[in-house]
């Protein structure tokens, strides 16, 4: 297991010295642990967002930077702090928003002069309606108009949904046009091909690469409301983080050396909206070294066997969409550095700085998604991992399989499924074979999470 999982107020402090400024900037306009925890995944979240220009191959696949990121927190938390967030991409919105409002006068001009020439008998071509393209997108919003607005932003528009009431993506997922959104959702995390078609109009939709980036904030039940079943996927493509600081206050009184939150953020989404424009100009690819894609190969396997043995197969799911996190974490920090740098490469490697951070952050996300998991339908430990972790808490550090098959006997395990059990632990690394029937325990098989429990 991951020694020591939790993102300590020190270790995140130590991060935030090496972080690019685009992202610890946000992040020191506020002063409490949470707050600033809250603001180092949502800014690099925000601008992940932003950079749909920016790509990488992941297990042989196109992937962008855009993530999935979910606080879950209970009531009167800090997670307010997203709305300043939200601000990050305005800059970037409005420029969108200006385009099209323009582009829909001139069609609407255009359509007058149609309309005037064929009264005159005159001839030409009615003009098309044209794409209305925004960046920042309601929550609060139908699964048809969700594919109308994917349409209308292909070909690189940023699109991200910012929210800080899951409520609202949750009743509109269950109402009668929202009951495709959870398809949607999963189907953009991967990039994969969107279609539909609509008898009204013969609209016909596809999507053949969607980018969608999600910052959402709610209560543990509003997330389980959102989710619904651990089975449909949904869950596993969100990075979490738990919050559960209700109890501390923080003074309200004007300060004398404070600085204007909204003035600051205001100044900081044009700097976004000038990494954007320069990134959008470029096709960058963001590669790993052989010696950063073997860590990400033995922490994704590490944790895969650990999990989907001793916790709840469903949650292999989690560990594998966790690893693809890292690389979309790397690849926003690669992406701001080469804006830093104002990089003309095609090609950009992840520095080891990044990619250690990369790693912490998404351990962090790693152990309260495990957290969260367990208070999800179904996502209670199975009777299979139970079993499985009996027989292993019951063997020693080095064993025999005569030795094994006399533990699984007092836990009512045939020697079949004992012999089965072993197989499963050598194959995700938490035994390895030491000769004919020789067994050790490895450092995985120990369990360290227990205190997972009471991350909520």
């Amino acid at each position: 297991m991951i020694k020591d999982p939790e993102l300590t107020e020190d270790q995140l402090t130590d991060i935030l010295t090496d972080l690019p400024e685009l992202i610890s900037e946000p992040v020191y306009a506020f002063s409490y642990y949470s707050e600033r925890l809250i603001a180092t995944f949502g800014a690099i979240t925000v601008a992940g967002a932003l950079m749909t220009n920016l790509t990488g191959l992941y297990h042989r696949r196109r992937a962008y930077s855009s993530l999935y990121l979910a606080i879950v927190a209970g009531p009167s938390s800090n997670k307010g702090v997203i709305t300043y967030l939200r601000k990050l991409a305005e800059k970037v919105h409005l420029h969108y928003r200006v385009k099209s409002d323009a582009d829909l006068q001139k069609y609407v001009d255009d359509q007058r002069v149609y309309s005037q020439s064929l009264k005159k008998g005159g001839q030409g071509n009615m003009p098309l309606h044209p794409p209305y393209k925004v960046t920042l997108i309601s929550g609060d919003i139908t699964a048809p108009k969700l594919i109308e607005q994917l349409h209308s932003n292909r070909n690189g528009v940023p699109s991200i949904v910012v929210e800080d009431e899951i409520d609202s993506l949750a009743v509109a997922g269950s109402g009668e046009h929202g009951k495709a959104l959870s398809r949607i959702y999963r189907n953009c995390y991967h990039h994969a091909t969107i279609t539909q078609q609509l008898k009204t109009g013969n609209q016909h939709y596809e999507i053949s690469n969607p980018v969608l980036a999600m910052l959402i904030a709610g209560t543990p039940k509003q997330m389980s409301t959102l989710i619904g079943s651990i089975e449909n996927g949904l869950y596993s493509r969100f990075a979490i983080l738990i919050i559960d600081d209700g109890a501390t206050w923080q003074s309200v009184a004007p300060c004398e050396n404070c600085f204007d939150r909204d003035k600051k953020f205001e100044e900081l989404s044009d700097t976004y909206f000038e990494m954007w424009e320069y990134l959008a100009e470029r096709e960058v690819e963001v590669c790993l070294t052989s010696a950063q894609w073997d860590a990400i190969n033995q922490f994704g396997a590490a944790q895969l066997g650990y999990q989907y043995n001793l916790t709840n197969e469903a949650l292999a799911a989690v560990v594998k969409r966790h690893c693809l996190m890292l690389f979309k974490f790397c690849m926003t920090l690669t992406g701001l550095r080469y804006w830093e740098s104002r990089g003309n490469n095609a090609v950009a490697f992840c520095s080891q700085t990044d990619f250690d951070i990369a790693m912490r952050l998404v351990q962090h996300s790693l152990h309260c998604s495990i957290a969260y998991f367990k208070h999800l339908p179904g996502g209670a430990n199975s009777g299979t991992a139970k079993r499985k972790e009996q027989l292993l808490k019951g063997l020693c550090n080095t064993f025999t399989r005569i030795e094994a098959i006399e533990v699984g006997k007092k836990l009512k395990l045939s020697e079949r499924q004992t012999d089965r059990y072993l197989q499963h632990f050598v194959q995700s690394d938490l035994l390895v074979k030491t000769g004919q029937g020789a067994y050790e325990k490895q450092p995985m098989a120990e369990r360290q999470n227990d205190d997972n429990e009471d991350a909520l």
